[in-house]
């Protein structure tokens, strides 16, 4: 140190040597602070501030405005495994420091950055920890349950569940990186703090998430990763938000698995189908649109013809069929049978193969009209003949006259022989 210190100081009287010969005589600012240095009073614990004026591999020599210089050794210093003082310092900058000791008996005042960095970040963890502010920490070391972290030489833990508002499965991916973080617990006694990612990152996704619903469009193009597979599709995430992708939006061909497409974790290119603002959802699609078979579907389908699909939805309305190349054509519930129904899920149910008649194929609107009707009842009806009334109609009728001895004798056909004298 010694030997430092004879280096530094005679190339500091080299200095001052040469400045002397550029200016002769010294001023009365020069003669009062030599004396202000000489009466200054310093003790072990105050912060000083200083100017680094030499520097090694070891220690730095720091000017504070006292009679003697600070040393500072390299163990007192803020720095990183294995890096040396003159690679992080060099002469001219500014540091606070901490007196450690005013002689080391030497007559070197022994200082430390280390201490007065801590000190100093210490309040500002109080004064965060109060505001319920964020800080910026580093993580230094991955350890169980959690990770290390330093602020301005005051050592934190954040424990794996506060880490992240997402699963991280390795936390050695968060060694050496910069978050901004809220204070959760102090221990002042102990000089560490406990702090927190998780409540930051949630609001910054709820922020970008409700930024990307007001901006994003149907055919929006994005990169995302495959997060779940599920069986009516995958979800796939583009940033703040997770896409769904159902199976019929994977590919042209027909899927029956998700799996035969994609696997989790795979990065893949997708665009917006639908979005839903109110219910904060995005339908996304993964086929190649530039082999949409639309193109030709009018040479693909000509009403009239018949054809094999797959029965893909139903509704109350009808049902959705997925045609050979891909794309989907309804039936209408009046179309699903000769017989009168309710539902068409009297008939039919998702997954069966159906044989189907093109009715209409509309190319610009994308729509086919499908039938399972027979050609002869799905033929237009004719118009009916007029309706015949079936009441009885009255007719006039002439009755002849009947004698009294033919009415006689109707009765005696009828009831036998009858005295008149009977009948009053």
């Amino acid at each position: 140190m010694d030997e430092m210190k004879n280096s530094m100081q005679e190339t500091v009287t080299e200095n001052l040597t040469e400045a002397k010969a550029e200016e002769p005589t010294e001023t009365m600012a020069d003669y009062e602070a030599e004396i202000n240095a000489s009466l200054k009073k310093i003790k072990n614990g105050d912060l000083v501030e200083g100017e680094i004026i030499g520097i090694n591999d070891k220690e730095a020599l720091v000017n504070f405005g006292y009679a003697s210089d600070g040393i500072v050794p390299a163990s007192e210093m803020p720095l990183e495994p294995e890096q040396k003082p003159n690679e992080k310092y060099k002469v001219g900058d500014k540091v606070k420091a901490e007196i450690l000791r005013t002689d080391d008996g030497t007559g070197n005042v022994e200082l430390s950055i280390t201490k007065a960095s801590a000190l100093e970040g210490w309040q500002l963890i109080e004064k965060a920890f109060t505001d319920k502010q964020p800080i910026e920490i580093t993580v230094a070391q991955a350890i169980k349950g959690g990770v290390l972290c330093d602020f301005m030489g005051v050592k934190g833990f954040m424990p794996a569940s506060l880490a992240s508002a997402f699963y991280i499965e390795d936390l050695n991916e968060l060694v050496g990186k910069v978050f901004d973080v809220l204070v959760l617990e102090l221990d002042k006694r102990g000089n560490r703090a406990v702090f927190t990612r998780k409540e930051l990152e949630r609001e910054k996704i709820q922020a970008e998430r409700a930024k990307m619903f007001e901006t994003v469009s149907p055919n929006d193009e994005f990169k995302g990763v495959v997060k779940k597979i599920m069986d009516f599709g995958v979800f796939v995430n583009i940033g703040p938000v997770d896409g769904l992708v159902r199976l019929e939006d994977l590919s042209w061909d027909r899927v029956t698995k998700a799996e035969e497409v994609v696997k989790e974790g795979q990065e893949v290119s997708v665009y917006v189908i639908e979005v839903d603002r109110p219910k904060k959802k995005i339908r996304l699609g993964m086929k190649d649109r530039s082999q949409d078979p639309w193109n030709s579907v009018e040479k693909d389908y000509i009403a009239g013809e018949t054809y094999e699909g797959k029965v893909m939805r139903i509704k109350d309305f009808g049902a959705f069929v997925a045609l050979p190349t891909g794309v989907e054509g309804l039936i209408h519930l009046s179309q699903i049978s000769d017989k009168h129904i309710k539902s068409p899920d009297e008939v039919l149910k998702v997954g069966d193969t159906v044989n189907v008649r093109a009715l209409e194929v509309n190319k610009p609107e994308k729509r086919i009209r499908l039938t399972m009707k027979s050609s002869e009842s799905s033929a237009p009806r004719q118009p009916r003949e007029p309706r015949r009334s079936h009441a009885p109609q009255k007719k006039e009728a002439e009755i002849p006259a009947a004698s009294s001895t033919e009415a006689m004798t109707s009765l005696e056909s009828a009831f036998g022989s009858i005295d008149l004298k009977d009948f009053k």
